[in-house]
């Protein structure tokens, strides 16, 4: 996660190793290391979030046993606040920084009204709309963004998947004797040649000819002419 103004970077440790997902923050350019932000001993710290001022911290951590959305301060972090009370992940802040958006354990956005001031507070927050119709891919990574506008961009289900991988044994004698059953087929792509052709006898009645097919990645653009 960057910074808007481009200073800050920051990172999250791998939830296997030693440290269990803490956040780090490093200025490229002028630390040579990465310090630690938020690094309590077997607490898991997901979803680093800057504010657009770079002022505020939200992150997803499960100090009190669940996974909640935070805030603290930033670059230094003193005080804490937890945003979500009934579980929660995947933060984002509008780009005025005034809101700031997460997914409630129930599958609903959810959207947290910062009150103006020094200090970090939030003044109201309100249900939005179920995510339900909508893919997530774990709540570690945020799985959607905010437009400038306030617009969502999700991805949404659109049915369920049909994709399916297919086979065809003899799928060449199937298409020459497709071609037989027919005197003429249209083509409506570029010449045929012999080097990506193979021949196929056409017969109708009692007059029989030679005739070229294109290659089987386009069985369609088949074109053959009765004599």
């Amino acid at each position: 996660e960057w910074s808007r103004d481009g200073r800050w970077l920051l990172l999250r440790t791998d939830d296997q190793a030693p440290g269990k997902a803490d956040i780090l923050a490093v200025r490229p350019g002028i630390d040579s290391v990465a310090r630690p932000l938020l690094a309590s001993p077997d607490v898991a710290e997901y979803s680093p979030m800057l504010s657009p001022d770079a002022r505020w911290l939200a992150y997803v951590s499960n100090e009190d046993g669940r996974y909640e959305v935070r805030v603290t301060s930033f670059p230094e972090v003193r005080e804490r606040w937890r945003i979500s009370t009934e579980g929660g992940s995947e933060p984002a802040w509008s780009h005025d920084g005034r809101e700031l958006f997460y997914i409630a354990d129930d599958g609903f956005m959810m959207r947290a009204i910062v009150a103006p001031g020094a200090e970090f507070a939030v003044s109201s927050q309100r249900r939005l709309f179920s995510t339900a119709p909508y893919a997530r891919y774990g709540f570690f990574n945020r799985n959607y963004d905010v437009a400038r506008d306030g617009t969502f961009l999700m991805l949404r289900f659109a049915g369920a998947s049909t994709s399916s991988l297919v086979a065809v044994h003899g799928w060449a004698e199937a298409l020459r004797a497709r071609t037989r059953a027919v005197s003429r087929v249209f083509h409506y792509g570029p010449t045929p040649t012999p080097s990506t052709c193979s021949s196929v006898r056409i017969t109708r009645s009692t007059t029989t000819s030679s005739a070229r097919c294109p290659s089987i990645l386009h069985p369609t653009t088949c074109m053959a002419q009765a004599g």
